[in-house]
């Protein structure tokens, strides 16, 4: 099936795509927390029905035993009520037993892998969904069309500077480094691009925009507002 241009409720069709991926790795947080609670409960139950079986099990020699004292105080005429046969005892035992062995294979099966994708799997869908959301974003063309302009100025400016440099000639406001080579603060800058240290706040915002739309399709990108309509809630993240 092909996705039309512009889906509904997302000003595009990479948006919804996203919205998709996140909605499915939802449904399986939400599933496997339901398998989870199941579980919690089914243990709970079978603990309880082992004690309740294995009372049930002693109740069958009881149940015989009573049999006996009820035929002797009958004979003798001083008989009260009838106690719990044998054959109810056994029934009662049986019952507990099927209700036993059925949560064990209850168990079994919910504790088994779990259907579909993995959630690894998911959320690398999700990160790569969010991904073709940065790429195919007007403002991400925007920025690359600056860093272009701003690379070609960059490189006459800097070429006037190495020309000067060159004839000896150096700007009062560049200092020499440790090796003797001669840095400005524009070089510095430059630097920057792969030094950690030195916080960058336009890389941070688009790293910070990356991790809204991993939770939100409709996040707003760097330089524009929120995207037109979409009720996508937050995801939670798991601890």
């Amino acid at each position: 099936m092909t996705m039309s241009s512009k889906a509904e409720g997302f000003d595009s069709p990479e948006r919804a795509a996203l919205a998709q991926a996140i909605a499915t790795l939802r449904e399986f947080d939400a599933d496997a927390a339901a398998r989870a609670n199941a579980i919690t409960a089914l243990e709970a139950r079978h603990l309880e029905l082992s004690m309740q079986r294995e009372q049930a099990e002693k109740a069958i020699g009881k149940a015989r035993e009573a049999a006996v004292n009820h035929l002797v105080a009958t004979a003798r005429g001083d008989a009260g009520a009838a106690p719990e046969t044998v054959a109810q005892a056994r029934a009662r035992f049986e019952d507990l037993d099927e209700q036993y062995e059925a949560t064990k294979q209850a168990l079994v099966r919910l504790q088994g892998p779990e259907p579909g994708l993995g959630r690894s799997f998911l959320v690398s869908a999700v990160s790569s969904a969010a991904g073709a959301v940065l790429a195919a974003s007007p403002p991400l063309s925007a920025l690359h069309a600056e860093v272009v302009e701003l690379a070609e100025r960059f490189v006459r400016q800097a070429g006037a500077l190495a020309a000067c440099a060159s004839m000896g000639i150096h700007a009062p406001a560049q200092t020499r480094g440790p090796s003797g080579e001669i840095h400005g603060r524009w070089y510095k800058g430059f630097l920057s691009m792969k030094n950690d240290r030195e916080p960058n706040p336009v890389a941070a915002a688009w790293s910070a925009a990356m991790a809204a739309l991993c939770a939100d399709a409709n996040a707003p990108l760097p330089g524009e507002g929120r995207a037109p309509g979409s009720n996508v809630a937050p995801l939670k993240r798991r601890g």
